[in-house]
């Protein structure tokens, strides 16, 4: 693809680039909220002085209950509204993901690429968002204890919702359908997404380092990052799935000439 590597963070270069601008900003203001106007009551101290202290003592730790922890009701509220921003944020990449597509097919007006119907277009968004609000954490937790394998499952997982909300294929034909077309393509898509978290994880870490100094800036800029990798993430999925589309990485070659 060329200057695949470059296009990736145009995220606002499809169709008439303000609807993915007001799409960013919305997303920013969700992240900020967080930090800035947070539901429930994001002090967890009392927490993390409980953990340290039963942490200190095997014997503590292994008759500590439940009850025992110090998490109150504004504590759950925060934790749950921090998950439904970050669903939210996640329904937002899945909309620019079949956007994208939709908006290429619109401007190639290629015959063999149909664009998906807005009504069916918003019908796969909800499906698709609830089937990963199912999978959130087992693969929160593949990402914090088993990352390796994360690294390796996820260009499929990446290729998945380009697959369904393209309207090429339903939810369960979905699954099958993007493993046949990584064939060929596995080996760049895992390099490319491996480059897109290692420029998250420099990101995240340098937003860190401001918000030792500065904690309001290092909140900003860090949600600045997220919000823009996620959208990055959005625009590769939809830019590989129809280049596989138009370059199938499976073809045969053609038999070599008779010498």
């Amino acid at each position: 693809m060329t200057n695949s590597l470059v296009d990736i963070f145009k995220i606002d270069d499809i169709g008439n680039r303000i609807s993915v601008r007001i799409l960013f900003v919305f997303m920013l203001m969700l992240r900020l909220s967080e930090y800035f106007f947070p539901l429930g009551d994001p002090d967890f101290s009392s927490f993390y002085n409980w953990f340290n202290y039963i942490s200190s003592d095997m014997d503590r730790m292994m008759n500590a209950s439940y009850a025992d922890i110090p998490i109150t009701d504004g504590n759950i509220i925060y934790i749950m509204s921090v998950l439904a921003i970050d669903m939210i944020c996640l329904f937002c990449a899945f909309f620019y993901i079949g956007y994208y597509i939709k908006m290429k097919r619109v401007e190639e007006a290629d015959p063999r690429f149909k664009p998906v119907g807005t009504g069916k277009l918003i019908f796969r968004l909800i499906v698709i968002s609830a089937v990963f609000a199912v999978l959130y954490i087992p693969l929160l937790f593949s990402v914090l204890y088993l990352f390796l394998i994360f690294i390796i499952i996820f260009p499929y997982l990446l290729i998945f919702p380009a697959c369904y909300l393209s309207g090429d294929s339903d939810l369960f034909d979905s699954t099958l359908y993007m493993s046949r077309r990584q064939r060929g393509y596995y080996m760049v898509n895992l390099r490319n997404v491996s480059l897109l978290i290692m420029i998250y994880v420099i990101g995240v870490l340098l937003t860190r380092g401001v918000g030792l100094i500065f904690p309001n800036a290092g909140f900003i800029l860090k949600s600045f990052v997220t919000v823009f990798c996620y959208l990055a993430f959005a625009r590769y999925s939809g830019m590989i799935y129809t280049r596989m589309l138009k370059i199938p990485g499976n073809r045969q070659r053609p038999p070599a000439r008779p010498a």
